[in-house]
């Protein structure tokens, strides 16, 4: 298995990307957050190992997990996989964040205001087992950190967890 990642420099969440093997389909995980975004440097990993991306998985709803989704999604269409619970976050990351606080001016630096879904979007369920790239994956609901956070197993070999 291919287990690579890029580290975003805003907050320092990883976003993996996984394969069977290089020159193959694979799936990245929580693509962070980077001025202006994390897409250059994803495709520039996915180019080096020849992979085609074909989804994106998020663990929870933070923007430092989600941030780069809808630019990703948009350079290479693909699929996003995330609990319904957190789905609402993506259109609307103040809602788990205080309104007005810090967390609005850091945003308001940033130059992000609007914030839009991918066009196609999945809901997951708790302890689902789908198939992705050749990868068996699981869904395991692990709310707390926010309503939605989800862990992912991996061939019964990974386990991604988000924060």
């Amino acid at each position: 298995m291919l287990v690579d990642r890029v580290v975003a420099p805003y907050f320092e969440t990883n976003c993996w990307v996984l394969a069977t093997q290089p020159a193959s389909e694979c799936i990245i995980v929580d693509p962070g957050m980077a001025r202006p975004n994390l897409v250059r440097t994803i495709v520039d990993m996915v180019n080096e190992h020849k992979l085609k991306p074909v989804a994106v998985l998020i663990t929870h709803g933070h923007l430092d997990h989600f941030f780069s989704v809808l630019p990703l999604t948009i350079e290479i269409p693909m699929r996003t996989y995330i609990t319904g619970a957190d789905r609402f976050l993506l259109s609307n990351p103040m809602g788990a964040l205080d309104s007005g606080g810090v967390s609005e001016q850091f945003l308001s630096a940033f130059g992000s205001k609007n914030f839009k879904e991918p066009s196609d979007v999945i809901e997951l369920d708790d302890f689902s087992t789908f198939q992705i790239a050749g990868l068996s994956i699981t869904s395991i609901f692990a709310p707390g950190h926010t309503k939605g956070s989800v862990i992912f197993t991996i061939d019964n070999q990974q386990l991604i967890s988000g924060d």
